[in-house]
C-alpha cells in the first residue's frame, strides 16, 4: 500500500509541475515566445484531457495493466525530451508526451485498487491514494519551483526526468510479488 502511495504522489507531482512550470521553463529556460509558451501549456492541459477520453476506451479493450505500464514508460520519455538539447520544438513536444502518457495513470491505478488490495481495503486506499495526490501536487511542483529559483528555468526538464525515473522505479517496486510472511532475505 505504502509503494501505491508513493507512486501516486510523484506521478501527481510530475503532472501537475509540468503544468505549472512549464510556461516558465519553455520561455525562460527554452526561449520560446510568451504567445507560443501560452498555447503550448495550454496544449499540455488539452493533451492530459484527450489522453483521459481516449485512453480509458482503449485500456478496457488492451488491459489497465498494459496501458498503465506503456504511459508510465511515457512520462520520463516525454521529460527526457524537454531536456535533451536542441530546438524548443523538442522541449513542446516533450511536454505533449508527458500530458499525454500521465493522463490515464491516477484513473487506472485507481480504477485497479480492489485489484491490488481486495475489495474490503479499497475504499481506503483509494482515500488515501487521492490524499497522496494532492499532497505530491503540492509539494513537488514547490520543490521544483525552488530548485528554478536556484538554478535557472532550464532544470525543469531535468528535475521532470529525475521524477518519472523514480516514478518508474517505485512502480517496479510495486510489481514485484510479496514474499511470504516470514520468509528470510538471502
Amino acid at each position: 500500500m505504502g509503494v501505491a502511495i508513493a507512486f501516486i504522489a510523484i506521478e501527481s507531482g510530475i503532472e501537475t509541475a509540468a503544468g505549472i512550470w512549464g510556461y516558465v521553463f519553455l520561455t525562460s529556460g527554452q526561449g520560446v515566445s510568451a504567445t507560443v509558451a501560452g498555447v503550448a501549456v495550454s496544449a499540455y492541459w488539452a493533451m492530459m484531457f484527450a489522453g483521459r477520453a481516449l485512453l480509458g476506451p482503449v485500456a478496457e479493450r488492451a488491459g489497465a495493466s498494459r496501458v498503465l505500464a506503456i504511459a508510465i514508460a511515457g512520462v520520463p520519455a516525454g521529460a527526457l525530451l524537454m531536456t535533451v538539447p536542441g530546438p524548443a520544438a523538442l522541449s513542446v513536444a516533450g511536454m505533449m508526451l508527458l500530458g499525454l502518457a500521465a493522463a490515464p495513470v491516477f484513473p487506472l491505478l485507481t480504477l485497479t485498487t480492489a485489484a491490488r488490495v481486495g475489495e474490503g481495503g479499497a475504499a481506503t486506499a483509494v482515500g488515501l491514494q487521492t490524499a497522496a495526490s494532492a499532497i505530491g501536487s503540492a509539494a513537488l511542483p514547490s520543490g521544483i519551483g525552488l530548485v528554478i529559483g536556484v538554478a535557472g528555468a532550464q532544470v525543469t526538464g531535468p528535475a521532470l526526468l529525475v521524477l518519472g525515473l523514480a516514478m518508474c522505479a517505485v512502480y517496479a517496486l510495486a510489481l514485484r510479488p510479496a514474499r511470504a510472511v516470514g520468509t528470510v532475505r538471502g
